[in-house]
């Protein structure tokens, strides 16, 4: 019985990609990888698909995107729906993949992709995902990649839209500083990977600016598992640090959810937004203005990233090759009542 290509790709242990080039595709391997994918072949009764092969070499007018689609933080699904808008006005079909955590699935992820002969991938990763090896050799073989990631990763061979969160986090601190607050905190599960170079941010904000550190500046909480969740987590961290009195006159939550949930915490123990503690979110949430008090935020410029996303990628499909590129939008403090 014939088998297909993953599953010849499987049982030698190489990408699909490796199995495409190997049958005339465009791209480079070695001599003895070619040989044992072809003895392999001849073996289990492969036969490449011709119809894919024939559209080597031409454009599929389909880009792949890696990325948080359905993101607990509500941060990324608002960034992936401009992008896919923007794509198919180009008419362009996309495929689409769920980030995940683990780079061996996003790297599988890609070489699916390469299989399906996509003109492009778009994806969103965190810099140790980038500085994969198998990640590297995969992104060096696709004609055009675009990498939303926090920071730029310099071994990366493809483009890079740095998003850039540190300048609003300091905005936050420095607003907290000019209204009066000294003893300033912010809310996060310090066991997540990009959380404790957010609270670094903030806090040596914080001490430039002449507020100490204080045992509290730190509010640690607990990772939420699903949306639902999120909101508890947040409760129940305020109620674990504060038994009784409040002693610190800010919040700051990264996310705009939990930021609601703190606010309501407070204000049923009769605590006074902002007179007796300022609280900031982030993400811009929809319903920030019409939270009473309106919530402080931050803008992840949503529609700045979609369109960097967009400009590169039609400019390497148009001309592929060339130095990779990098640009940097950065996330802005949004000042409103609950702050003040």
């Amino acid at each position: 019985m014939a088998i297909n290509q993953r599953e010849i790709a499987k049982i030698l242990n190489v990408s699909q990609y490796t199995v495409s080039v190997a049958f005339g595709s465009e791209g480079r391997i070695s001599e003895e990888v070619r040989r044992k994918v072809i003895e392999a072949a001849k073996k289990y009764d492969y036969r490449p698909n011709r119809l894919a092969s024939g559209l080597r070499g031409t454009t599929t007018r389909t880009i792949g995107i890696i990325w948080n689609f359905v993101d607990l933080w509500a941060g990324d699904t608002p960034i992936a729906m401009d992008m896919l808008d923007r794509l198919q006005g180009h008419d362009y079909t996309v495929y689409q993949f769920q980030l995940h955590p683990d780079v061996e699935v996003i790297c599988r992820n890609i070489d699916e992709m390469l299989s399906r002969n996509v003109d492009a991938i778009v994806m969103r990763a965190i810099p140790s995902q980038l500085m994969n090896p198998r990640l590297i050799r995969l992104v060096e073989s696709a004609p055009a990649v675009v990498a939303v990631c926090r920071e730029d990763v310099e071994l990366f061979p493809g483009d890079i839209v740095v998003h850039d969160r540190d300048q609003a986090i300091r905005q936050v601190a420095g607003h907290f500083a000019v209204t009066g607050r000294k003893r300033p905190a912010m809310i996060l599960d310090m066991s997540e990977e990009s959380n404790p170079s957010k609270f670094k941010a903030f806090q040596e904000e914080c001490l430039r600016l002449g507020i100490e550190n204080h045992p509290k500046m730190i509010l640690d909480m607990d990772r939420p598992a699903t949306p639902e969740q999120i909101g508890a987590r947040h409760t129940e961290a305020i109620r674990r640090h504060f038994p009784g009195k409040m002693d610190v006159d800010a919040i700051f939550s990264f996310n705009d959810i939990g930021a609601f949930h703190v606010m309501r915490e407070l204000q049923d123990r009769g605590v006074r937004i902002p007179e007796d503690v300022a609280v900031s979110g982030f993400n811009d949430n929809v319903l920030g203005k019409l939270w009473r008090p309106p919530l402080a935020t931050g803008d992840r410029k949503h529609h700045e990233v979609a369109q960097h996303v967009e400009d590169l990628l039609m400019k390497r499909i148009r001309a592929p090759g060339g130095s990779p590129e990098r640009r940097v939008v950065h996330m802005e403090f949004i000042r409103r009542e609950s702050a003040c």
